[in-house]
């Protein structure tokens, strides 16, 4: 049995979103895809079109293509930034400040100011790990998030890892 009781705050909710979508194939997909499209055009539109027009349009494309192969983790950071920002605004985080987590024999409970939640392990859908924190997935896009600062050391992580692993059943 273990219980945590920590302080959850922005930047362990973005990070978990950027985890979270840079490790999601829906997500990762559709930017790596309309990046091929832009350098296709860049090429077709370099050999079908002469002049000037071509070069810059060319280069438009050609930038465009790169930015999103390899600036999607800057692109979905930005985005979530954003979002939060908004949803803060509105004061409607989509987390409690104040977290205690609680892993007993059969379920994990999780008592914040914003909900109580209580989840039987056969509902974890998924265990990963990000370089701030342990996410328990219970859906496809919510998860429990134990940032590693929780932990008293490594070991206890490890010893964490090893329980809530042999508690779920993931296909």
């Amino acid at each position: 049995m273990y219980i945590f009781e920590y302080n959850l705050d922005e930047k362990d909710y973005l990070e978990f979103s950027k985890f979270h979508h840079m490790n999601s194939p829906a997500m990762k997909k559709p930017l790596t895809i309309l990046g091929l499209i832009s350098l296709g055009v860049s090429v077709i539109m370099l050999l079908a079109i002469e002049g000037i027009f071509a070069l810059w349009a060319c280069a438009f494309f050609l930038l465009l293509g790169i930015i999103l192969i390899f600036g999607k983790k800057f692109i979905i950071a930005d985005s979530m930034k954003t979002q939060l920002k908004r949803i803060k605004k509105e004061g409607k985080l989509p987390f409690g400040k104040i977290v205690k987590v609680h892993f007993d024999e059969k379920n994990l409970h999780e008592t914040s100011e914003v909900a109580e939640t209580k989840v039987n392990y056969h509902n974890v859908e998924k265990i990963a790990e990000g370089s701030h924190a342990i996410y328990i997935y219970i859906s496809a896009m919510q998860a429990f998030i134990l940032p590693h600062r929780t932990f008293e050391s490594e070991q206890q992580k490890t010893e964490f890892l090893f329980f809530i692993k042999g508690k779920v059943s993931i296909k």
